[in-house]
């Protein structure tokens, strides 16, 4: 399907998930220099959790909490009525 025919929330969807595996790829370099530069495990969690409440702050201040998630297919997403099983 071209870029043409898809829908916006289609579009999005596809933005957000290549950005998610872009920043996935990006942390997994850095976290795997570290671990090469013998820096202790328990360290580099520790930095990873301090990033995360710069963003976690930013995202607070900003409104923007709810689009912290990964993305999700609008058009597969479970109704909040429905049970999963």
């Amino acid at each position: 399907m071209s870029n043409k025919s898809k829908k916006p929330s289609e579009l999005i969807l596809q933005v957000d998930t290549e950005d998610l595996e872009r920043a996935r790829s990006i942390i997994t370099e850095a976290t795997q220099k570290a671990r090469k530069s013998w820096i202790p495990e328990r360290l580099i969690a520790g930095a990873l959790y301090l990033e995360l409440q710069t963003i976690l702050k930013n995202f607070e201040q900003s409104d923007e909490i709810d689009e912290l998630s990964p993305p999700q297919d609008p058009d597969k997403s479970v109704n909040s009525t429905q049970q999963v099983h």
